[in-house]
């Protein structure tokens, strides 16, 4: 009899499963973009700065404090190399590095700024680039 089902109505069940992988598509993409509102709100509106960076280490964004900790005008630090912020950074195998992180201080004129940069890797643990996040430290 299930046999007859399927020959008297040809791609009934394949309709089913289409919709309920797009109800299941749909959600995922829900989820994400909840995240994304999430990661995008704490990135501009944080007291600290961030900076993201690609494979090459070249800022490809970042927030209005990451630009006021470096007294920066709003475009500068887009495109700049992250050795031109941090030269005494050698992050040159940092993509192959374990663990994922570092951090410690730098001195920038008059202030000491705290660092931490986080790798970022795809799904496959290919590097994909860094956050780096920036924070002024208090000195006493």
């Amino acid at each position: 009899m299930d046999k007859q089902t399927v020959l008297i109505y040809p791609g009934y069940t394949s309709i089913i499963d289409s919709l309920k992988a797009a109800k299941s598509v749909a959600m995922e993409l829900r989820k994400e973009r909840r995240k994304n509102q999430y990661f995008q709100a704490m990135f501009e509106s944080g007291i600290n700065g961030f900076l993201l960076l690609d494979r090459e280490f070249h800022v490809i964004d970042y927030n209005k404090r990451a630009s006021d900790l470096f007294e920066n005008e709003a475009d500068e630090l887009k495109n700049m190399d992250f050795s031109r912020l941090f030269p005494e950074l050698d992050l040159k195998d940092f993509a192959k590095r374990r663990p994922a992180e570092e951090s410690g201080t730098v001195r920038r004129e008059k202030k000491e700024l705290y660092y931490r940069i986080v790798k970022m890797e795809n799904r496959d643990s290919a590097f994909e680039g860094a956050v780096v996040e920036l924070a002024e430290t208090c000195q006493g």
